[in-house]
Order: C-alpha cells, then sequence, then structure tokens
C-alpha cells in the first residue's frame, strides 16, 4: 500500500444539528467563558477545552465523597475522558448522559437544552467550588484549635502570630522535634496573607498529610490535621507552662498605704483635673520619690 499524499488533506463534511451550536454555546459559556470561541470547528474546540477542565478537577474533588448524586455520576460516567476521544460522542452522548439526559441528542428541543442548562449549571460549579469548601473546613480547624472569634483567614493568621509571640523566649528556643518542631516553624507569621500558601499546601505535606487539593479521602485527612494540630500544640504549651516563670504579685499596700490612695483618689476627683493632668501629677510624684 503506498503512502498517501502528504499535500492531499482529508476533510470531513457533516451536518450540524438544528440544537447543537446553541447547546456548545451554554457549555462555553458555563464552563470556559474566559476562552475564546473556536473559530474552525466549535465541536473539536469546545472538546478540547472541555477535556482541558475535566482533568484540570484536582484530586480532592475526582475522590469526593460528599457530592451531590448528579455530580458523582457526572464524574463517575466522564472519568475515563481523555484527548483521543470521539469529542462529537463525549459532547453530544456521554455528557448529557452523564447528566442523565437519555434522550439522543438530534431529538431535542428548546426545553431540552435549558434542563440540561440548569443541570449542568449547578454540577460545574458545585465541581468548580469544591475545593474551596474543604478549605473552609481547614479554616474551621484553625478556628476551634486556636480558639479564634473571627472567620475570615486574617482573624486566624492574626491570632496564631499572637500564640506564638506570646510563648516564652526559652520555648522559642527549645530543640522541639516532630509536629510540634512543624508548628512552630509555621507559628512565627511574618506575612499575613500566605494562610493558604502556609496551611493548605506547606503544613500538611510536612505532616505527612500532604496538599489538601490531593487528598483522596476529605473527611478523615482532615480529621487527622486537627488531631495533630491539637497535639502539637498541646505539646508546646505545655513546654511553655513547665519552663515559663510565675508572675509576680505585687506587694499588698499597708492599712496606711490603703487610707492614703483612697484619699489622694478622692481629692483627684474633687479637683475635677483632666486625665492628662492626673498622669503627669503622679508621674512627677513617682520621679521625686525614686530620687
Amino acid at each position: 500500500m503506498k503512502n498517501p499524499d502528504p499535500e492531499k488533506v482529508s476533510i470531513e463534511f457533516r451536518q450540524t444539528l438544528p440544537l447543537e451550536e446553541k447547546y456548545l454555546e451554554k457549555i462555553w459559556e458555563m464552563t470556559f467563558g474566559d476562552k475564546d470561541w473556536p473559530t474552525l470547528s466549535p465541536i473539536d474546540g469546545i472538546g478540547e477545552l472541555f477535556i482541558e477542565w475535566f482533568q484540570s478537577l484536582p484530586k480532592v474533588t475526582r475522590f469526593a465523597t460528599d457530592l451531590s448524586p448528579k455530580a458523582k455520576s457526572f464524574l463517575n460516567t466522564l472519568k475515563v475522558t481523555d484527548k483521543d476521544m470521539n469529542l462529537r460522542e463525549l459532547l453530544l452522548e456521554n455528557l448529557p448522559s452523564a447528566l442523565g439526559f437519555d434522550k439522543k441528542f438530534d431529538q431535542w428541543d428548546e426545553a431540552d437544552i435549558e434542563d440540561f442548562s440548569n443541570s449542568y449549571k449547578l454540577v460545574v460549579e458545585e465541581l468548580n467550588n469544591y475545593p474551596e469548601n474543604v478549605t473552609k473546613e481547614i479554616r474551621r480547624i484553625f478556628k476551634e484549635t486556636f480558639y479564634v472569634k473571627g472567620d475570615t483567614e486574617s482573624d486566624i493568621m492574626e491570632k496564631i502570630k499572637h500564640w506564638y509571640n506570646e510563648l516564652d523566649a526559652s520555648v522559642k528556643q527549645h530543640k522541639f522535634t516532630g509536629n510540634a518542631f512543624r508548628l512552630m516553624k509555621f507559628g512565627n507569621i511574618q506575612r499575613m496573607d500566605q494562610f493558604g500558601q502556609k496551611f493548605h499546601i506547606e503544613l500538611p505535606k510536612e505532616m505527612g498529610l500532604g496538599e489538601f487539593a490531593e487528598w483522596e479521602n476529605v473527611k478523615e485527612s482532615l480529621k487527622n490535621y486537627k488531631e495533630i494540630l491539637t497535639k502539637a500544640k498541646l505539646e508546646i504549651e505545655k513546654f511553655q507552662k513547665k519552663v515559663a516563670k510565675p508572675p509576680v504579685k505585687p506587694p499588698k499596700l499597708s492599712k496606711e498605704g490603703e487610707s492614703l490612695k483612697n484619699s489622694l483618689k478622692e481629692k483627684i476627683r474633687k479637683a475635677g483635673i483632666r486625665r492628662e493632668e492626673i498622669i503627669i501629677l503622679l508621674e512627677e510624684l513617682l520621679e521625686e520619690y525614686k530620687k
């Protein structure tokens, strides 16, 4: 058999189905509207973009067990999607089937397009937003572990920074090991805008949990993350109690001293002077009696 002439190009012509372009436009708008609309072959261009989007879904989304039934069916039906597929079959047969549409596409009407669009939009949004739902759970873990009142990443970072700064100098210099060492390292916050980088990616990876986007069992990973953080924090705080000096209690005033204090407070009240003057007065008296 002779090799085909390299200068000859094989072109396939096929009839576009009545609602095909409108259907493809819906997929394009709801999945990757920021990309350019394909100029030559919409079915191939949209198909390639769809595969690119689907394959870019992180492992944490692909293995999620708490998705809606429709999103789970969508992932399971299309899990073997790759660039070698017949793109027309993928978009006009497999994709509708993944969302529960069994009616053949050449029999669709406008109502079918609308029903598909509503189902598809919900599933795409759920899959795209799933990693953010996991990050919210990670923030919740840090809120509970460090007793944070606010809800923002900035609130959490501020509280962790305060927790670290309140540790005794000897605690900061102590050579902790394992996860206590790792928490000490990450608790020493220098920048307030790196919550995701530090606590979604770097810290869980160093603690042996891997980056959250790669988690295959979210529930178990979140449980382990909280247990590790709690245990590490407790180890540090136990050492803090062991080495920190007890607060020095100020000596109690004698009866005469208490009487003089009350008398002075009464005279200041009757004098009606401003707070600033009271501070200056007391500071001058203090300096005089230091001599």
